[in-house]
């Protein structure tokens, strides 16, 4: 029996859009708690959308220790 999975894709832009969105909410947020519950690729998408808006200056990104939690925060 043949089954068909279906994957969602996601753009770097869309999760961009969602992430200032979630800053408008909030000042500041976690990595870990913004890929929870997400699937793998999603979660490298979210990372990717980060690393653009650090290239861009719209956060600033922060980690107390190695492969510790990745605190994003939006600049004022």
């Amino acid at each position: 029996e043949a089954k068909t999975i279906k994957k969602a894709v996601v753009s770097i832009e869309q999760k961009i859009g969602e992430l200032l969105d979630r800053f408008k909410e909030a000042g500041s947020h976690s990595f870990r708690t913004l890929a929870q519950q997400k699937s793998r690729s999603e979660a490298i998408v979210l990372f990717l959308a980060i690393l653009h808006l650090l290239k861009d200056r719209i956060v600033k990104v922060e980690q107390s220790s190695h492969f510790e939690d990745i605190i994003i925060e939006r600049v004022q």
